[in-house]
């Protein structure tokens, strides 16, 4: 067995622990070729997207502080006018002017990332990925193979390893606010290649990340890492 057949098969083997995961999926397909549309007569159709896809894919909204995120994010979609063509595209421009809200310093990626995904999954038929989901728990997998393996040359900041004074002032959280889409798509190709992992979908890997660090990092990064050794490995 090559080692990309033997990382194939690991992820396979993280896949089938997941549960209710086409349920989610389903359930999302369906909402989205109902209601399709964006703009400013569709904000009720824009809303019940927004919080069903918050609510189920867990991506924070309705936890900001401000009591009107969600709002706020159905107004910023509502009048985005190019949207429908990003979506078709793949465009980076369709998530970033999502992950920010009018009235928000952070960018929700992970909204951002499953909004776009969902529609244009659901738009442009099944098997048409044009868009890559951001997780945390995926973001912090990846990040514990950087620091493994060193997968990506140059490493972005936030694939950095944070010193003290980061940590205690949460700086780097600070920075990951700041990350734009074609700098985690950037990362998460370049983990397919180095890992050999060609073939597999991106939802795929995706939710075999997720479902690696759910559960198996909650002991803590170091023993995390150490963990990981003993999975995936380059294929060079």
């Amino acid at each position: 067995m090559t080692q990309s057949e033997s990382n194939i098969k690991i992820i396979e083997e993280w896949l089938s622990l997941l549960n209710q995961t086409q349920f989610y999926d389903d359930t999302l397909t369906e909402l989205i070729k109902k209601f399709p549309d964006h703009n400013e007569n569709s904000k009720a159709s824009i809303g019940i997207k927004v919080a069903t896809i918050d609510s189920l894919m867990k991506t924070r909204l309705s936890l900001s502080q401000k009591a009107d995120q969600i709002e706020a994010m159905i107004n910023k979609i509502a009048c985005l006018k190019n949207l429908d063509d990003w979506i078709k595209n793949g465009s980076a421009e369709a998530v970033d002017a999502i992950a920010k809200a009018s009235d928000s310093t952070n960018r929700n990626l992970s909204f951002a990332t499953k909004y776009c995904y969902w529609h244009s999954f659901s738009t442009e038929g099944v098997g048409q990925e044009k868009f890559v989901i951001f997780d945390n728990n995926v973001f912090k997998t990846l990040n514990a193979f950087q620091h493994n393996d060193g997968f990506l040359n140059n490493a972005p900041e936030l694939l950095k390893e944070p010193s003290k004074k980061q940590r205690k002032n949460r700086q780097h959280q600070d920075i990951k606010n700041q990350l734009t889409y074609q700098e985690y798509l950037d990362v998460f190709t370049k983990f397919i290649t180095a890992y050999g992992l060609k073939g597999v979908s991106s939802r795929c890997i995706e939710l075999a990340l997720y479902q690696c660090y759910r559960l198996n990092g909650n002991s803590g990064i170091r023993q995390y890492r150490q963990y990981l050794k003993s999975t995936l490995s380059p294929i060079n």
